[in-house]
């Protein structure tokens, strides 16, 4: 994988707000990752046989197209309550892509019941729904039950966001069965996402 050449790609499809997100231009699959951090978290996970994606908190799909796109998921499933202004874009830039979705609360037991009814396991679930500390948190023990052993959890915004990084930090410090491997976090304007392995 050329990360030169992804990253280029990725400015290309658009950017929700260049001064949050960074980019070329707004629009597009208006995505909502600091450029080099998704790049950096698509070069880590490239070679390791990621093929069923969960997503808690979508907004308009821009990550998971980009996701998708490199990762060539086998089964995604996006968990959201469309409370995002951007929800409504989220059909049209996932037009191409197969997924599930349920709308309503992440933290519900719907949500949780819907996963479970699906009688599948996650390589990985990327976290990027209620920034609180216990948002994010009810989040974690929501879904970490799907996760396939020696896979992976991401967490976005957890450089710049307070209530995240506190759960992050106690996540480091081994409240549940979940190794820390790394926070890709850029240089210019961090937002943060940290994965951990199962």
């Amino acid at each position: 994988m050329n990360k030169e050449k992804v990253k280029q790609e990725i400015l290309d499809l658009g950017s929700d707000n260049i001064p949050t997100f960074g980019g070329l231009f707004e629009g597009g699959i208006h995505l909502q990752q600091n450029i080099d951090e998704i790049t950096d978290v698509i070069d880590f996970l490239y070679h390791k046989q990621i093929k069923n994606f969960l997503e808690i908190g979508s907004a308009s799909g821009g990550n998971t197209f980009i996701l998708n796109k490199y990762l060539n998921f086998n089964r995604i499933v996006i968990i959201d309550d469309n409370q995002h202004t951007k929800h409504k874009l989220r059909p049209e830039i996932l037009k191409n892509v197969n997924y599930e979705e349920f709308i309503g609360d992440s933290q519900s037991k719907e949500s949780n019941n819907f996963i479970r009814n699906l009688n599948i396991k996650f390589d990985l679930i990327f976290i990027d729904a209620d920034h609180t500390y216990n948002g994010v948190k009810k989040d974690t023990f929501n879904f970490k039950e799907f996760l396939n052993n020696s896979k992976y959890i991401a967490f976005h915004d957890t450089v710049c966001l307070d209530g995240v990084k506190k759960w992050i930090d106690e996540l480091k410090n081994g409240v549940i069965e979940l190794s820390y491997i790394t926070t890709f976090s850029s240089k210019n304007d961090p937002k943060g996402i940290s994965i951990f392995k199962k």
